[in-house]
Parts: C-alpha cells; structure tokens; sequence
C-alpha cells in the first residue's frame, strides 16, 4: 500500500492507522510518501530512495532469472526512462513506485498480476491491493455506483478504471499512474501493438519453437519460491501445457479437475490421460449445484462484480485442499485461449492477404479457416471480404442490453481500455487478438490474494509478446486452433490432449443451479437493488423466470450473471 498525503492531518491519521492495525506493516519512506508492505511481500529497494517495485522482477526469456537487486545498467535507465524501462529491460508480477522529484508514479506490470486500487481526495491518494485496506486508509465510505454497474453488465465486463465503488479506480496494467500533488493522470507504458510484425520472415515451427521457450521459461519463474503448488487440470490444451511446461523444470504439482454430471462438462478422462502421462497426483471433484448460494457473492472482496455463483464449490474446494496439503500457490492456463488467439473467424484469412496478396498461402489459410469453423468456403470468403472493407480498424467489443432499464444509456468501449484504440494499419486479426487478451484480464481476481497465491504464467509479459508476433494464420495452421502452441507441446502431451478439438463448460450446472433456485432467483432480481436503482427491467426478469417456457441457455448465464451483481450489491449496501 501506498500513502501520498498531501496535509499533515491525513498524514498523521493513516500513519496512526497502520500502526494500530492488525496487520504488522513494514514501512519505507518515498520522500512525502510511504510505502506499506506485508511482511512476507518481496519489495526491491531502489537506491538513494528512488523508488521500490513490489512484487517479484525477472530477466527476460531464456534465463528468466529472479531479479533481486537492478544492475546498474537498469538503475540508470529507470532514472533516465521511467517505468518504461522497467517493461524493456524486465517482467514479472509488480508493483513499480518511482520518486521523479516532486512527481510519484506508480505503475502496474503488463500482465496485471498484482492488484492495484486507488482512491482519495484533495487531502492525499491511498493505492492499495485491497479494496477493503484502500476504503479504510483513504477514508471513504463505501457508495455503489449504479450507472456503473448498468455500463458494466452492457459491455459483458469489460475491464475499465471504473469500478462499482464511488471513489475508488483500478490501474490497469500496464499503465502507470503519475501523481503530482492533487494532479493524477495516467500513461500507458506498455502495448501490444508495438509486438505485432507485418513482414513475416520466421517459419511456423521458429514461431513455435519462441513460444515454448517464452512459456517455459514463465513458468519456471514465477513457480520458483514455492515447494507446493495446486495444478487447475481441466484436461483442456491450456492447463495441459502448464502441467507439461512445471514437469519440464523438475516440479510435480498436486492436480485437480472438476466434472459436471453431464458429458459436456465432464473433462476427466482427458485430465486422467494428462496426469498419468505425467505421474500427477489428480483429485477429481464432482460439482453439485446444492452447494451453491445464489445470495453470496464469489466477488465480494473486489470493488466489481465478476464471476458466477456457481463457482463457489470450485473454490472452497481448492482452499480446502490448499489447506490440508500445504500449499500456498494456484496455477493453471487461465486466460490461454484469449493470448493464443484464440478466435474461430475469418480475419487471419484478412490478415493474410493484407500481408502478402494473393498467394497460394491464401488458399492453405482459406481451407484452415473451413476446417477449423466447419463454414463453407463461400461463407468465410463472403465474411473475409466484409470485414476487409470495414473502416473500424479495432475490435467491436460483443455488448448485450438483455433485461437492463429500458432507459439505460451505453458508453462506447473504446473510452474503457487503452488497447482497444487499434493504431491506424492493425490488422483485423491481430485487434481481435488484442480484445481477447483485454477480456483475459477479466480472469485475474478468482481468488483473494489473503487465501492463495494465483499464478497464471499464460499472461506474464513475454508469453503475451511472443504470441502478439505470432501471424493470425498460424493460429489456425492444419484447421487447429492454438495450432503454434500444440506444435510447441507435441512431443510433451499424449496425442489426445494435442490433437483434441473439444471443449468442456459448466454450461448444465448453470443449468441446474438456476432452475433449482428459480423462483428465488426471481424473487431477489425483481425486488433488488438492481431493479430498485433503475440496473435492470425487474418485471422482464421476473417474466422469464417465472414463466413456463424453458430459459435459453445465454438467459441463464445472464441471470446468474445479474445474480452476481446482486449479492455484490447486496454486501457493498
């Protein structure tokens, strides 16, 4: 945490208040500021009170080694460059706090590992971890701002700094926050676009050779320090890599896998094949929809609700065997389909022919496409030609009004997000790219940070950079999705894993969930905080709910989405 007074009463007042708190905060001086850290944080200490970067830094790919104290070299270019520097020279999961003479800037690393809140008035800013630490130390009084959260659900979450809570701001990652007395403003340091390359010169097996080494060496990084570790296996391509990638450094993690009692979400054979290929222990976990409180919030400890209910047994049950096992850190290939690029359209067909015309590579591109989506070649080369000429050059982000306020007012997404504004020549693919990593971003918060250590490797900053130079047309080679990625683990994964075109979801125990709590559900939506601050049509909730026609299946992710919201509502009131 970080305190920036700008008064000696507010001062002297969240000084006291750190002293007298339960937790014993170490502090460090930053000329007028201080810092607050945990005492088991990792802080690196820049000299002459330049600065600290909490959290823990790395050298770049291959070596990736634990930077504990800058060499010189990066001292001087902090001093010279800022926090850009920082995103050259290095990467990690970080909070970076710079002291350039009468200005503080603070930045959050690309991959946004680390929260980081901010609030406060004329009086000082408060940047903290913790929302609940931040509302304290800044002293503001918890209001839900509902214009917000109706902004929210229409844009399906996508990440802003805006928050649920008045007062209260998210730095996104990779943006730095410079403040300056009462003055605050904010800079991206760091981009995807700069990663994207026209002029391909590099082979498809070269690109996946890079991409291996760049998740290899991530997770070996950010696994060293623990001993023990909770492996999320779905049985899925992404954490099937991750499993690999931590045998590849010597580590054996304990696997879990949860299964619907449905087909469709029941992944196990898949993570069976997985961990017996790599001598894993595998803890297999049934869901079952009683366990689940559609009144509690999943996301009551961050200042928006994210989420479903129906996760709540997943993470009881990993705290629970974090519990009895000793372990501190989860791990897993959250966010994967979104830096892989995930993306079953016609836009590497676009990005193609931009690149190099009419080739016969178009062709190999076009049959990829075909295969991969299972459409026609006159239907991706009728959406190709559409998207061609389309003047937006960035990604439309999906939005849906589905049961809010009939007066409800969107803002456009591209005020949300720096990296939604596409630089002039983006090309379709690669924008597309770069919203679904935006959208991963909406993943970081699972777990209070209080409980367990997250780890997701498949977001740290060089997997992102590799994967951003990676052509749209090597995403789908051989009719594949994530088809770099599956050449890069061939030799490491059963044949099943890498060649498997499923995907698993939690689709029927929405299903359940909702149908089981229905006429509650109803009951809470209608006569909610939600309905009750003009959120949502609490009559067309209650309508669907409560009629006799079976709710679609996009109906009951919505309504458990607004139950989220809801309860968060509900815990925040």
């Amino acid at each position: 945490m970080l305190i920036q007074p700008n008064t000696q009463d507010f001062a002297a007042r969240t000084l006291a208040l750190a002293d007298t708190d339960i937790v014993p905060w170490q502090h460090r001086s930053l000329g007028t500021a201080t810092v607050l850290t945990a005492p088991d944080t990792p802080v690196i200490a820049l000299p002459d009170g330049h600065g600290a970067i909490i959290g823990r830094l790395f050298s770049p790919p291959p070596s990736a080694t634990e930077i504990q104290s800058p060499p010189p070299t990066l001292i001087s270019s902090l001093r010279r460059d800022g926090v850009v520097a920082l995103a050259t020279a290095a990467w990690g999961s970080y909070i970076a706090i710079l002291s350039q003479g009468d200005r503080l800037d603070v930045a959050r690393d690309p991959s946004g590992a680390l929260p980081c809140l901010y609030g406060g008035g004329p009086d000082g800013l408060v940047v903290a971890s913790d929302v609940r630490d931040l509302l304290r130390f800044a002293g503001i009084a918890p209001s839900i701002d509902y214009d917000y959260l109706a902004t929210q659900l229409y844009h399906q979450d996508l990440r802003s700094e805006h928050t649920g809570l008045c007062g209260i701001k998210e730095l996104l990652p990779g943006v730095c926050l410079q403040s300056r007395g009462m003055s605050r403003t904010h800079m991206p340091f760091w981009s995807p676009y700069p990663f994207m390359v026209r002029g391909h010169t590099t082979t498809f097996l070269d690109q996946a050779e890079r991409l291996k080494v760049a998740i290899q060496s991530s997770v070996g990084a950010l696994a060293s320090g623990y001993d023990k570790f909770l492996l999320s296996l779905s049985g899925g391509l992404d954490s099937s890599v991750i499993a690999a990638a931590l045998h590849d450094q010597g580590l054996k993690p304990r696997a879990v896998t949860f299964a619907t009692r449905d087909s469709e979400g029941d992944e196990r054979p898949y993570a069976r094949e997985v961990a017996h290929h790599l001598s894993l222990e595998l803890d297999e976990i049934i869901y079952d929809y009683k366990a689940v409180d559609i009144r509690q919030s999943v996301s009551k400890h961050l200042p928006r609700p994210i989420g479903y209910a129906f996760s709540q047994p997943n993470s009881s049950h990993k705290r629970q065997l974090a519990a009895v096992h000793g372990i501190k850190a989860l791990i897993g290939g959250i966010g994967g389909d979104n830096v892989f690029g995930y993306s079953p359209s016609a836009t590497p067909l676009v990005d193609r022919f931009r690149c190099q015309g009419l080739t016969p590579g178009l062709w190999h591109t076009l049959e990829d496409i075909c295969q991969l989506t299972r459409a026609s070649y006159g239907d991706v080369i009728a959406a190709a030609v559409r998207r061609h000429f389309r003047t937006d050059q960035g990604y439309q982000w999906p939005v849906s009004d589905r049961f809010l306020a009939p007066n409800f007012r969107p803002v456009p997404p591209k005020q949300w997000h720096p990296w939604l504004e596409a630089p002039e020549g983006t090309l379709p693919g690669k924008a597309v790219h770069v919203g679904l990593i935006v959208r991963a971003q909406l993943l970081l918060d699972g777990f209070e940070h209080q409980t367990l250590d997250q780890l997701n490797p498949l977001l740290a900053q060089p997997v992102m950079e590799v994967s951003l130079a990676i052509p749209s047309w090597f995403g789908c080679a051989g009719g594949l999705n994530r088809a770099p990625v599956r050449a890069a683990f061939a030799g490491a994964l059963p044949d099943a894993i890498i060649k498997r075109r499923s995907k698993g979801g939690p689709r029927s125990l929405a299903n359940e969930v909702l149908m089981a709590g229905r006429r509650e559900a109803s009951d809470i939506l209608s006569r909610g905080y939600l309905a009750g601050n003009g959120v949502i049509d609490g009559g067309l909730v209650r309508a669907i709910l409560e009629g006799r026609q079976p709710i679609a299946a996009a109906d009951q992710l919505r309504c458990l989405s607004l139950l989220e919201a809801e309860a968060w509502a509900a815990h925040w009131s």
